[in-house]
């Protein structure tokens, strides 16, 4: 180690060297019971397939595109059920969150993990409402809640069509 400081190189070429070569880390090579450790055991690992969706959306009134309308698409919420609140039926999935274009539409792909076979797409247009898969939902988040919120198969993303009304 000595004659190859003499030598010219630097000591942070030796550092690298003894990492790549292996040197300097004491391990055996062998996985440790340790799951906190590199290489380690511990949690099992799930493999979860996605599919790429295409997604070709228009919101409009009464055949009038409406822009400017936020799209969020998400995983379908559970039915809501007995003393169930709002937090109860945030989801954490969300593929897809824009705004739709002067022709009302957003044009996309999204990747969803294949076990989701619905998916609701909320809409949010200040002063307008819309349909509601579950009118329970409407009801639950008042009058701040989204203008609509459909239920939607995978298949059915591409060439949907959502039409709001101006709230009374």
């Amino acid at each position: 180690m000595l004659r190859l400081l003499r030598s010219g190189l630097p000591a942070a070429g030796l550092a690298l060297c003894l990492v790549a070569c292996g040197g300097g880390g004491g391990g055996s090579g062998e996985e440790s019971s340790d799951p906190g450790s590199p290489g380690g055991g511990g949690d099992d690992f799930t493999f979860e397939t996605t599919e790429e969706l295409e997604v070709d959306l228009q919101v409009a009134s009464r055949g009038t595109p409406i822009s400017g309308a936020k799209i969020t698409i998400t995983n379908a919420l559970p039915l809501p059920g007995e003393g169930q609140v709002i937090e109860d039926l945030i989801t954490g999935n969300v593929y897809y969150q824009g705004l739709t274009d002067d022709d009302g539409r957003i044009q996309t792909t999204i990747r969803v993990p294949e076990k989701y076979g619905d998916l609701d797409v909320i809409v949010i247009k200040r002063g307008m409402t819309g349909p509601y898969a579950v009118e329970e939902f409407r009801e639950l988040w008042g009058p701040f809640g989204p203008a609509a919120r459909v239920r939607l198969g995978r298949a059915a993303l591409d060439g949907a069509q959502v039409e709001l009304e101006v709230k009374q």
